[in-house]
């Protein structure tokens, strides 16, 4: 029997459920509410159409999460993204 290493990132909930190890793309948002209203409708679209901006972005569907671990804000830099300036370093 072949065990399987389930990478740390991993949680209970949505990535538990359906089986989901890896992050191959992902959208960042100003605000949380544009957030919601991407999701909304990217929610709507068939399957090719969401698989197009992962073979364009990652065609090797390449686990990102690795890098994002890597980002840390600092206080400074969400201090100011919390007045509104939303120019990443």
């Amino acid at each position: 029997m072949q065990s399987t290493v389930i990478p740390a990132h991993v949680v209970e909930g949505f990535s538990d459920r359906y089986d989901v190890a890896r992050l191959v793309c992902y959208e960042l948002h100003v605000t949380m509410e544009s957030a919601i209203q991407r999701e909304k409708r990217v929610k709507k679209w068939n399957r090719a159409w969401k698989l197009r901006p992962i073979d364009e972005l990652n065609p090797s569907w390449r686990d990102l999460w690795p890098d994002i671990a890597e980002l840390k804000p600092t206080a400074t830099s969400l201090h100011s993204r919390l007045r509104g300036n939303d120019e990443h370093p």
